[in-house]
């Protein structure tokens, strides 16, 4: 599932690829969440903070939730295209899974 927030008032965290966790009706989950502008697909230079979460596919729209950033993973950057970018979304996942499993003993 993917969340997206626009944020035009608030603070926001540095731009770049976080591990985080959702709460939503009492249940953890844990994702991906992008800080940024999209700048390979959208490049608008609006900050949208846009989450994927891991292994779920129910539909959230309109609902409440709570997304705690966990860790800082990288840098948001243009690829040189689509194909680049899928990728590295792979590699981030991989990555996010491995911290999960330390982060969890």
């Amino acid at each position: 599932a993917n969340l997206n927030l626009l944020c035009p008032h608030q603070l926001i965290p540095k731009s770049g690829i976080y591990l985080s966790k959702v709460i939503w009706q009492e249940n953890v989950f844990f994702g991906l969440t992008n800080i940024g502008c999209s700048p390979t697909v959208k490049n608008t230079g609006v900050i949208e903070i846009e989450t994927h979460i891991l292994d779920f596919q129910d539909n959230l729209y309109g609902q409440i939730m709570e997304l705690d950033l966990l860790s800082y993973l990288r840098e948001e950057k243009m690829f040189k295209n689509v194909d680049e970018l899928k990728t590295a979304i792979q590699n981030d996942i991989a990555l996010a899974r491995v911290m999960l499993k330390e982060f969890s003993g």
